[in-house]
C-alpha cells in the first residue's frame, strides 16, 4: 500500500534548476459568484446592496446580476462509505419530502459515491422522477459508516467494549502486539479517508458545467483527524508513552484543501446531516411489532403520525426492526467531532450545515434569493491561491450589520493538490492518461548522482508555453512522494521523425529511482492535462540528446484511444468514450462486432451502444478520420473479457504492417504490449527486448514504450521480428 505525503512534507523529487523563472498565465477574466446577505435575524436581505470584493488584497467592486433563481445545478452527493444506514434512509425520505421544492430551483441528480462514483439518477427537473429515484435508493443501496466500523472492532479486539472514564481497570494486554494493531487500524482509517475525499475532489474537478452549482454532502459527518482517537485508546490501555509517539497521518487531499478546491470550482457545499425522523419503526415496543407480521416484525411505519405500507416507502423496516433489536447501543462514543469538517467544507465554499428538521426547507427557500455578483480581474494577480473575502459595505438598511456568505477561496490555475491526486491515482491505474498526449523517459547519468528525466508532449511549436511537471515515485518505505517544477517551453522547429508536433522537457531526478515513476504535465492556460509511466533506459542509450527531438524514442500518442466503461460488467445500453490527441480528426465511427453502430462528428467523441442483455464478450472498435474521409487512427477493447489466463503480446505495430502500404519499419517505431494478469496476480514490470538484448523497462498498466527495433537505414522490404517482450511475473505484486 503507498501512503501518500504532500509535496510540503515529502523530500524534494526533482532538483531545482538553477535560477529558472517561470512566467505564470495572467489572471485575467471574469469571477462570477453565488452570494447570500443575511440580516441579523438570519433572513435574506434583498433590498438593494453595494458589495466589495477583496482578492489577494486587490479590491473590486463587483457587478449585481439579480437573483440566481431557477438556474442552479442541484446535485445529491450520497456518501455511502461514512454514512450510517439509518442516517442515509432519513435524508432520502427528508430529500423526497422536497422533491418539488429541489426541483424548482434547476436540474437535480443523484450520486452516489461507495467505492467509486457513479450517476444514480441524471439531471432532471422532474419531481416525480427524484422521489422514485430517492426511494430506489432506500430499496438498493446499504451504506456503511466505515470509519465507525474501524473503531468499533478495534474497540472490541482491545477490550475496550465500556465506556471511557468509568474507573474500571484497563484489560490486560500486550504493548508490543497492542500498539501494533493500533498502527495498523489507523493507517486503514487513515487511507479510507484519503480514497473518501479523493473521490469527491477529482468528481467535483471534473464537472465541466459552470453557472451556480449546489453541492448536497449527504452522509453521518466524519473525524478529520483520527490519531486523537488511537491515542485515547492506548492512554486507556495504560502505554501513555505509546500514544504520544502515535503522530497524526498526513492524507491528501486535507479537508482544507478540498474545501478551497470546491469554492475554486464554484461549488456550493451544503452537508447534511439528517434529523432523527419518527417515520421509522425501529424501536418499539413488543405490543408495537405484534400489531403485524409477528413478535418481533413490523409490516408497516410510521410517518407523519400515520401508518404507510413499507412498499410505499420503498424498504422493508423489518430488517431494521432486527439490527436495532439485536444491536446493543453504543457505549462510547466512537467519533469526536464529526461535523467540524462538514462545516469547514461550507464555509470555504460559502455554503452551510443543514441538520435540524427545518433547516432543509428554509435552506431550498433561500437558495433561489442568492446574488450572482460579476467583476472583472486584473491582470498581473498571483496565480496561487488566492484569499477571497466579499462583504456588503451599503445598503437601503443603514446602520445594520448584513453577513455575506461566499466562497473563501480562489485560484487561476489548476491546485497542485489537484495534480497529486492524479499523479497518484493514475498510478494506482484508476484513472486514463489524460487529454495530453504524454511521455517519459529515465536514464541513469553516468558519474554523477540521481537521473534524467526527459518528459515529450504534445503541445504547438511556436507558442511559448507554461507547464507544471508533477513527479511522483515510491521512496523505500512505500510512501509516495510527489513533487512539482514549473517550466516554460519555448518555440521549436518541426521534426519529421517524431511525427507530431512534439515539445520535449530535460529534468534531474536528485536520486536514481529504484520504483516506477510517474510524471503528469499540465499546461497551466488551458488546464489541460496528461500523465505516463516513465521508461526506464539505461544510459547512452535512447536519450542521445534532448536538443535533438528524433533522438527521444518516445511514443507517439494514439489518435484514438477507446476507454473502458465506467463499470465491471458492460451490458445493455453502454456510454463508450474516447480521448482524441488529432485535431484533424473529423468523425469517429464506433464498430461492434464489426459492424458500425453510431457516427459521431463533433467533440466530445462518444457514443452510447446497446451490448445486449447479457454481459457476454463484444468487441468494440473506434475508427478516426479526416474531413476527406481518410482513416488516421483506430482502437478497440474487448468487453467483459474472462481474466483466467496470463498472457503477454504485442499489439502495436502488427506483424502485417512491416510490408504495408506506407513502405518498410525503419528507425524508431513504438511498441505496445498488452498485458493481462490472472485475477488476483499483479505485474511488476515488462521487459523489451531486442535480438536477445534487453533495451528498456516499462512499469506501466500499458506497457506502451517506442524502441528503434530497425537501425536507421534499414533495408526496404526486408521482415524483421519486432522484438519480444517479456514480463517476470510477481504474484500479489501491486
Amino acid at each position: 500500500m503507498l501512503t501518500f505525503l504532500s509535496a510540503t512534507l515529502a523530500a524534494a523529487v526533482l532538483a531545482a534548476p538553477d535560477g529558472a523563472t517561470v512566467e505564470l498565465p495572467s489572471a485575467v477574466g471574469q469571477r462570477e459568484l453565488w452570494v447570500e446577505v443575511l440580516d441579523a435575524e438570519g433572513a435574506v436581505v434583498e433590498a438593494p446592496v453595494q458589495f466589495e470584493a477583496v482578492e489577494a488584497e486587490r479590491a473590486y467592486a463587483p457587478l449585481d446580476l439579480g437573483q440566481v433563481g431557477d438556474d442552479w445545478r442541484v446535485v445529491l452527493y450520497f456518501d455511502q462509505l461514512l454514512a450510517d444506514p439509518l442516517d442515509f434512509h432519513n435524508a432520502t425520505l427528508e430529500l423526497a419530502d422536497h422533491a418539488r421544492e429541489l426541483t424548482r430551483l434547476g436540474t437535480v441528480e443523484v450520486i452516489l459515491a461507495g467505492y467509486g462514483v457513479r450517476t444514480a439518477l441524471p439531471p432532471t427537473r422532474d419531481a416525480d422522477a427524484l422521489a422514485q429515484a430517492l426511494a430506489w435508493l432506500r430499496l438498493r443501496e446499504s451504506p456503511e459508516n466505515e470509519q465507525e466500523a474501524l473503531r468499533r472492532e478495534l474497540v472490541r479486539s482491545l477490550g475496550l467494549e465500556s465506556e471511557a472514564g468509568t474507573g474500571a481497570a484497563p484489560p490486560a494486554v500486550d504493548p508490543e502486539e497492542s500498539t501494533a494493531e493500533v498502527h495498523a487500524v489507523l493507517a486503514r482509517e487513515a487511507e479510507l479517508l484519503r480514497d473518501h475525499r479523493e473521490r469527491l475532489l477529482s468528481w467535483a474537478v471534473d464537472q465541466r458545467s459552470g453557472g451556480p452549482r449546489a453541492l448536497f454532502l449527504v452522509g453521518s459527518g466524519f473525524d478529520a483527524r483520527p490519531g486523537e482517537f488511537y491515542r485515547s485508546l492506548l492512554g486507556e490501555l495504560g502505554l501513555s508513552q505509546r500514544a504520544a509517539g502515535l503522530l497524526e497521518p498526513a492524507i491528501v487531499p486535507s479537508v482544507e484543501d478540498l474545501g478551497r478546491v470546491l469554492a475554486a470550482y464554484g461549488w456550493v457545499a451544503l452537508p447534511f446531516l439528517p434529523a432523527s425522523r419518527g417515520d421509522l419503526l425501529v424501536a418499539g415496543s413488543p405490543e408495537a411489532g405484534q400489531a403485524r407480521g409477528g413478535p418481533d416484525l413490523t409490516d408497516v411505519i410510521l410517518r407523519d403520525g400515520k401508518e404507510v405500507e413499507r412498499r410505499a416507502l420503498g424498504l422493508d423496516p423489518r430488517k431494521l426492526v432486527r439490527r436495532r433489536q439485536d444491536e446493543p447501543s453504543e457505549a462510547r462514543s466512537l467519533l469526536f467531532d464529526r461535523r467540524a469538517p462538514l462545516e469547514l467544507l461550507a464555509e470555504s465554499s460559502g455554503g452551510e450545515l443543514i441538520t435540524g428538521p427545518l433547516q432543509l426547507p428554509d435552506l431550498l427557500s433561500r437558495l433561489s434569493r442568492r446574488r450572482r455578483l460579476a467583476y472583472r480581474l486584473e491582470a498581473g494577480g498571483s496565480a496561487g491561491w488566492r484569499r477571497l473575502e466579499v462583504v456588503a459595505t451599503g445598503s437601503e438598511r443603514a446602520g445594520e450589520a448584513l453577513t455575506v456568505r461566499a466562497p473563501a477561496w480562489a485560484i487561476e490555475i489548476t491546485p497542485e493538490v489537484v495534480a497529486a491526486v492524479r499523479v497518484r491515482r493514475f498510478l494506482a491505474d484508476e484513472i486514463d492518461e489524460g487529454e495530453l498526449a504524454t511521455a517519459a523517459a529515465v536514464e541513469s547519468r553516468e558519474g554523477e548522482a540521481g537521473a534524467r528525466l526527459l518528459v515529450q508532449l504534445e503541445a504547438p511549436q511556436n507558442e511559448k508555453l507554461a507547464v507544471r511537471v508533477t513527479v511522483a515515485v515510491a521512496d523505500a518505505e512505500d510512501r509516495l512522494q510527489v513533487s512539482h517544477e514549473l517550466r516554460a517551453l519555448e518555440g521549436l522547429p518541426s521534426q519529421e521523425d517524431v511525427g507530431f508536433e512534439s515539445r520535449i522537457l530535460e529534468l534531474v531526478l536528485a536520486d536514481e529511482p529504484e520504483a516506477p515513476v510517474v510524471v503528469l504535465v499540465e499546461e497551466l492556460a488551458s488546464g489541460r492535462w496528461g500523465a505516463a509511466f516513465a521508461a526506464d533506459v539505461a544510459s547512452g542509450g535512447a536519450l542521445a540528446a534532448a536538443a535533438d527531438p528524433g533522438a527521444l524514442l518516445l511514443p507517439a500518442p494514439k489518435v484514438v484511444h477507446l476507454m473502458s466503461p465506467r463499470v465491471a460488467f458492460a451490458m445493455g445500453e453502454t456510454t463508450l468514450e474516447t480521448v482524441v490527441s488529432e485535431t484533424r480528426v473529423a468523425r469517429v465511427d464506433f464498430l461492434l462486432e464489426g459492424e458500425r453502430q453510431a457516427a459521431v462528428s463533433a467533440p466530445p467523441y462518444q457514443a452510447t451502444l446497446d451490448l445486449g442483455p447479457l454481459p457476454q464478450p463484444r468487441r468494440v472498435d473506434v475508427v478516426a478520420y479526416d474531413d476527406d474521409g481518410v482513416e488516421l487512427g483506430r482502437d478497440y477493447l474487448v468487453l467483459n473479457e474472462g481474466s483466467g489466463i496470463f498472457g503477454v503480446r504485442i499489439v502495436d505495430p502488427q506483424p502485417n504492417e512491416v510490408t504495408s502500404s506506407r513502405g518498410p519499419i525503419v528507425g524508431p517505431v513504438d511498441v505496445e504490449a498488452e498485458v493481462e494478469p490472472r485475477r488476483g496476480e499483479g505485474v511488476d514490470r515488462v521487459e523489451f527486448f531486442w535480438t536477445e538484448t534487453l533495451v528498456a523497462t516499462r512499469f506501466a498498466p500499458s506497457c506502451r514504450l517506442a524502441q528503434g527495433v530497425h537501425p536507421r537505414g534499414g533495408l526496404p522490404g526486408r521482415r524483421r521480428q519486432l522484438g519480444r517482450c517479456r514480463l517476470r511475473q510477481q504474484p500479489g505484486a501491486q
